[in-house]
C-alpha cells in the first residue's frame, strides 16, 4: 500500500529571513553574490532574469525586500536557514509532490502572518509551558486548530486526511497534476490551485547551477 505524503508551507515563508535593510537593486545584487560566492556571471544573470528588480515592472513584488524574500522562499533547503520562498521552502513542496508522483496532500498555512513554522502552533495546540513544578497550559483559543488537527490525525491513522476530519473542513484532494492544495486562511479552509509553485522557477533552483 502506498501512503501519500503530507506537505505544507506558509504563505510568507521568507519573511523571517529577509534582510529589511536591502532597499536598492545594487544591494540586492550584492546580497545574491554574497549568498552564491562561487557562481559564475551567467548564473547571476539567470537569477536576475527570474527575479528582476521591481523597477523593471515585475508584478510579483514591488520592493527589493519582496524580491529577496521571493528568492529566499525558493532557496531555503539549499543554504543555511538564515539565507534565502521559491528557492528555499516553497519549491520543496513541488519537489516532494513530484517525487511521490503527485500523490501528496498539500496545504498552505495563510493565517497571518503565515511565517515559517507558524502552523506548528496549531499542530501542537493547546500550547504548554514547562515550569520546574508543573505544566502550564495557555488558555488561548486558536481558530481552526482542532479542525486542522483532525485532518492530521486522520492522515496518521488512515493515510487519508478525509476519513476523520471534523465537520466544517473540506475534502483534501491529492496534489495531482493540477497542483491542488488546501489553503488554511482566516476565513476557513479553501480548495485552490497552487499558483505560487512556478514550474520554471522551481526547475531553475533544482538544477543547482548556482552551486558550482
Amino acid at each position: 500500500m502506498c501512503i501519500p505524503a503530507f506537505v505544507s508551507d506558509g504563505s510568507h515563508e521568507g519573511l523571517l529571513f529577509t534582510d529589511p535593510t536591502i532597499l536598492t537593486d545594487k544591494q540586492a545584487i550584492e546580497w545574491i553574490k554574497e549568498i552564491f560566492p562561487s557562481t559564475n556571471p551567467a548564473v547571476y544573470e539567470e537569477i536576475q532574469k527570474y527575479y528582476p528588480s521591481p523597477q523593471f515592472g515585475t508584478t510579483r513584488y514591488s520592493t527589493e525586500f519582496g524580491r529577496i524574500k521571493s528568492i529566499i522562499e525558493g532557496l531555503l533547503h539549499l543554504k543555511l536557514i538564515s539565507y534565502s520562498l521559491d528557492s528555499i521552502v516553497n519549491c520543496n513542496c513541488l519537489y516532494l509532490a513530484r517525487a511521490f508522483k503527485n500523490n501528496t496532500h498539500n496545504y498552505r498555512f495563510s493565517i497571518p502572518p503565515g511565517i515559517h513554522a507558524m502552523d506548528l502552533i496549531f499542530t501542537f495546540y493547546p500550547m504548554t509551558i514547562t515550569l520546574p513544578t508543573n505544566l502550564f497550559v495557555l488558555p488561548i483559543p486558536l481558530l481552526y486548530a482542532r479542525a486542522l488537527q483532525s485532518c492530521f490525525i486522520s492522515f496518521v491513522k488512515h493515510g487519508d486526511p478525509n476519513v476523520e476530519r471534523r465537520r466544517g473542513t473540506i475534502e483534501w484532494h491529492l496534489f495531482g497534476k493540477e497542483k491542488r492544495i488546501v489553503d488554511v486562511t482566516l476565513l476557513g479552509f479553501w480548495g485552490v490551485k497552487d499558483n505560487q509553485l512556478s514550474e520554471d522557477y522551481c526547475r531553475f533552483w533544482q538544477t543547482a547551477t548556482y552551486s558550482v
